[in-house]
């Protein structure tokens, strides 16, 4: 990592402070998330960015294999430029002595480099790149087929396919064509109002645990910051993040930005019909601190909602307090009221059959 990321970082977060110390309106939490992103993308994504040293050539590609490679190619063009035949035989012998030479240099440290990676491979995850290589789990790159429309008409070029494909996959929402249901769900969900609260409701070491946790292995998103970059930057954006996870959720509002994501097709078996639809599956890579968010506010409705349930609908109180030493609940005596239940903030209302024994 260049020497300079951590002073561009905290001039990154001076000019968050200056510019976004107020997160009262969405359009005030998408104008921070959009200086996030840049900050991330310009500071660290492009200063770490690895440029190979020899242009189209492997990873594992070192100086000294380009060393014997320039000593063949020397050899062959004295070969081939030669023109007295007393010179001949020698020089094709040095020629063939260097391509030798090249050779096994290029088969020695090439296996070197697989076997470094599957020792480092197979350290993170034993069913990871090794495994699929060795039972054959890459599928081959699929050819891109026609479809034939309902209209009995043929697409002839890729986008037309692709359209396609996206309309069949995923259609588009058609109000018109709701049912009742539909239609109430909608209305239900367009007229809820955020509750206004008071404080933060996330705190920074509840942020830290997912950011530790988080994979880095997933595809990113349309943002293209990876886990492990999210991870690197924590230790700068933290607060700001935290910032913005918590005028998120004071508004009720989840980022355009963090919702839109990047549609994959993906051919699920190379070897059945490319033409049939059911073939195709498709996902959406979604930016990571979406899903972050996305964590956080799944950790606060569990915390909201687990007390509501009854000792007999949450299983998994019955086996900590097993585990810890507590009595059984089923030890207690029968008709003994409960506490804890639905029914506690309803004293005078009828026990459903759930909570009644």
């Amino acid at each position: 990592m260049p020497g300079d990321i951590e002073e561009e970082m905290n001039e990154w977060n001076t000019d968050f402070e200056c510019n976004h110390s107020n997160l009262n309106t969405p359009a005030q939490i998408d104008a921070a998330i959009d200086f996030l992103q840049g900050g991330i993308i310009t500071r660290i994504i492009s200063k770490g960015a690895r440029r190979r040293k020899y242009r189209n050539r492997p990873e594992w590609w070192t100086d000294e294999v380009e060393r014997f490679r320039k000593v063949y190619l020397r050899k062959k063009d004295l070969f081939y430029r030669n023109r007295h035949r007393e010179y001949s035989n020698h020089l094709h012998s040095e020629m063939t002595a260097a391509k030798v030479k090249f050779v096994n240099k290029l088969q020695t440290t090439r296996k070197k480099a697989w076997d470094k990676f599957v020792e480092n491979d197979l350290k993170i995850n034993p069913w990871g790149v090794v495994y699929k290589v060795a039972a054959g789990k890459f599928h081959e790159a699929g050819v891109l087929s026609c479809f034939t429309r309902d209209d009995d008409t043929i697409t002839l070029t890729q986008e037309e396919t692709m359209r396609h494909i996206l309309h069949a996959l995923l259609p588009d929402d058609d109000p018109e064509i709701n049912n009742y249901t539909q239609r109430q769900e909608q209305r239900d969900y367009i007229g809820i109002v955020p509750r206004n609260t008071r404080g933060d409701r996330f705190q920074g070491e509840e942020l830290d645990a997912i950011i530790n946790a988080l994979s880095t292995n997933k595809a990113p998103g349309v943002d293209g910051i990876k886990g492990n970059v999210v991870k690197l930057a924590h230790k700068w954006v933290g607060p700001s993040l935290l910032k913005i996870y918590n005028a998120c959720w004071r508004l009720g509002y989840f980022p355009t930005a963090w919702k839109t994501g990047r549609l994959v097709i993906l051919l699920k078996d190379p070897t059945q019909d490319f033409g049939n639809l059911k073939n195709y599956r498709p996902i959406v890579l979604l930016p990571a601190y979406g899903k972050i968010l996305e964590k956080l506010i799944k950790h606060a409705l569990a915390q909201a909602i687990i007390p509501m349930h009854a000792e007999a609908q949450h299983q998994r109180s019955v086996r900590q307090r097993l585990v810890a030493g507590a009595p059984e609940k089923s030890q207690e005596k029968r008709g003994a009221p409960r506490t804890g239940g639905v029914n506690q903030e309803l004293p005078d209302g009828p026990k459903s059959p759930v909570h009644a024994r």
